[in-house]
């Protein structure tokens, strides 16, 4: 196998799309909604009871909706819980699921992460080890927090296939972060339970899991 196949097998176990180690083509209406979001947020407080994260490929409703979370947020709105909803544009696979109206464009975080992975590769040798990748999400992290969400607070957040789970982990340290299990739960595999383990992106950012 070759390192950059290595590299990618290693990022889908840490959450991390494939695609999100390269420039990606942009919908710039997408790109627009999310940059505006995430730059006020440099200045405007946000606080939410939940926050929910996934990719535009699980919005397979009738509606174009993410089915998978409808309930949860069905709940939340009849219970008078905050929420926002982030998206991430699955740029090479599914494409002709988009992002949601009702949800927030996560490209502009994604956009920002695949610049400064290209950075860190300049800095560090390119290497396939789990150590290795957690490490350079980690300081990714740090730097996305002090630039962008410093002012951004929620103690729940509900992801899907634990999407981005490092950084929400070091954006409220306290928080409860919960990886909802949607499908089969494969032994042997990295991203699921290998040698009786969970990832290490889940034991180290202490991820629950629901089923």
């Amino acid at each position: 196998m070759s390192e950059n196949n290595k590299i990618k097998k290693v990022m889908f176990a840490f959450g991390t799309r494939p695609e999100a180690i390269k420039m990606p083509p942009l919908n710039w209406k997408s790109l627009f909604l999310s940059m505006n979001y995430f730059l006020k947020l440099i200045f405007i407080k946000k606080k939410y009871d939940v926050v929910f994260v996934s990719s535009a490929n699980f919005n397979r409703g009738e509606n174009g909706e993410n089915f998978l979370f409808n309930p949860m947020i069905e709940f939340c709105k009849n219970n008078n819980l905050s929420f926002v909803v982030f998206e991430e544009t699955y740029f090479k696979s599914y494409s002709k699921y988009k992002i949601n109206d009702n949800a927030v464009p996560f490209d502009f975080i994604l956009i920002m992460q695949i610049i400064l992975r290209k950075l860190f590769y300049l800095k560090y040798k390119k290497s396939s080890s789990i150590d290795d990748v957690y490490f350079r999400e980690l300081k990714i992290s740090k730097i996305l927090r002090s630039l962008f969400f410093k002012k951004f607070h929620s103690q729940v957040y509900i992801t899907l296939i634990w999407s981005n789970v490092t950084l929400w982990r070091h954006i409220n340290p306290n928080a409860c972060i919960v990886d909802y299990q949607h499908g089969v739960i494969c032994n042997g595999h990295e991203g699921y339970i290998k040698d009786h383990h969970p990832p290490k992106v889940k034991s180290s950012n202490n991820i629950l899991t629901l089923v």
